[in-house]
């Protein structure tokens, strides 16, 4: 079978959705960027390629060869939102979608998440291959417009940053770091950054690109081609990992929500990892998680391919924390390749609370 689906989803057209607010969405094909309205039209706001760019990026396969498209779109206040692209962070006024300012990272790479915390100050961690493991910087910006490098790691101590997260509960902000031996780390520091300090590093169940924090812990999907993955809870006071759920994939994306939280799983080939699906795991608590929905992989490539594409993977729009319905885009899904798929809130709690009363 393709597609295991328990929890019912709509597929939609080609469309990478990228944020959910306030009941609206905004997402992109190639590297023009839309809003998407109830009746389904598609509203062009900008676009950050040349006029050539975006011609050529319109077309699916080259989008996701070349990775032409927006990476990323991410809220910094009700009237400012980042756009990413590789090597660049855009700061545009929102909703109106007037660029206003443009920061070129120094290495040419991208974070993988921009994250603001409650004193205004936005965050990132540079991104890149990096096999020479050179330094790797974190920037910040107190207005989303000019930003000053904070940290570097140095040369031979990390790979590349996989994002920076803040944590409500501990009132601070978790740097993930990967990706071999040491590389591979969970960082803790205050949101005036006056130090970081490494909580645990070393393992493979330190090697994540999400976290999601709760009142007693973290729960981290691993991103690990090297062991079996799994979602653990972490202690950062014992410094104790639990395991939770094992995964059937490498996790580069979560969810959470004001009801349920998710998390999703690529195919990355690996000696320990083999299985061609990729898959979303839901909870509502962080303790039970079912898997809601398991697709099969487009088509395998020879090894000295697989830089050209992108592991198959499904990617969750940031959404507002009690937004009703998720959003998410299929890469190298077969037969959902390219396509936004979307799924209500209270069918993904339906089904779990049912799973929950028949155990």
């Amino acid at each position: 079978m393709t597609i295991e689906a328990p929890v019912p989803f709509s597929i939609h057209g080609r469309f990478r959705p990228l944020l959910y607010t306030e009941g609206r969405l905004y997402g992109s094909r190639g590297k023009t960027v839309y809003r998407r309205d109830e009746l389904r039209q598609m509203h062009r706001l900008c676009s950050l390629g040349s006029p050539l760019i975006n011609a050529m990026s319109n077309i699916w396969w080259v989008e996701r060869i070349l990775r032409a498209n927006v990476q990323g779109m991410f809220t910094r206040t009700e009237n400012k939102v980042f756009l990413v692209e590789k090597g660049q962070v855009h700061t545009f006024e929102f909703p109106t979608f007037r660029r206003l300012s443009t920061f070129r990272i120094p290495s040419g790479g991208r974070p993988l998440r921009i994250e603001t915390a409650p004193n205004g100050w936005s965050f990132f961690g540079d991104y890149t291959v990096n096999h020479a493991r050179d330094p790797v910087s974190m920037f910040a910006s107190p207005d989303g417009i000019d930003w000053t490098e904070i940290y570097t790691f140095p040369a031979g101590e990390i790979r590349h940053i996989h994002g920076i997260v803040y944590d409500p509960y501990r009132k601070g902000l978790w740097t993930l770091t990967g990706d071999d031996g040491p590389e591979a780390g969970i960082w803790f520091s205050d949101i005036e950054y006056a130090g970081i300090t490494a909580v645990s590093r070393g393992r493979q169940e330190c090697r994540a690109v999400s976290v999601i924090p709760t009142p007693d812990a973290l729960l981290i999907p691993t991103d690990t081609p090297q062991e079996p993955n799994r979602i653990s809870r972490f202690d950062p006071q014992s410094g104790n990992f639990e395991p939770i759920q094992d995964l059937p994939g490498s996790s580069l994306c979560s969810f959470r929500g004001s009801d349920c939280m998710l998390v999703s799983t690529a195919v990355e080939r690996s000696d320990v990892n083999n299985d061609q699906r990729v898959s979303i795991y839901a909870s509502t608590d962080g303790n039970r998680w079912s898997c809601i929905f398991r697709a099969q992989r487009d088509f395998r490539v020879m090894k000295s391919m697989r830089p050209w594409f992108q592991h198959p993977n499904v990617v969750f729009a940031n959404s507002d924390y009690r937004a009703s319905r998720i959003y998410a885009s299929a890469i190298g899904v077969k037969k959902l390749d390219g396509k936004m798929l979307s799924w209500a809130v209270t069918d993904i709690v339906e089904y779990l609370d049912s799973k929950k009363n028949a155990a």
